[in-house]
């Protein structure tokens, strides 16, 4: 059984050369480091679309 069925998606890390099952999270840091946002997407996701 799959957890957050019709939410989580399968993704491509190309860094490990893996797939993977559930989220990505994303993060708009300052430039004191400070976290002013975040979004969580499934992981099929583009990066260009939670900007």
């Amino acid at each position: 059984m799959r957890y957050f069925q019709g939410i989580a998606a399968f993704g491509y890390c190309a860094a490990k050369d893996e797939s993977f099952y559930g989220f990505r999270g994303h993060l708009s840091i300052s430039l004191n480091g400070v976290i002013t946002d975040f979004t969580i997407t499934p992981a099929n996701s583009d990066e260009r679309e939670a900007l």
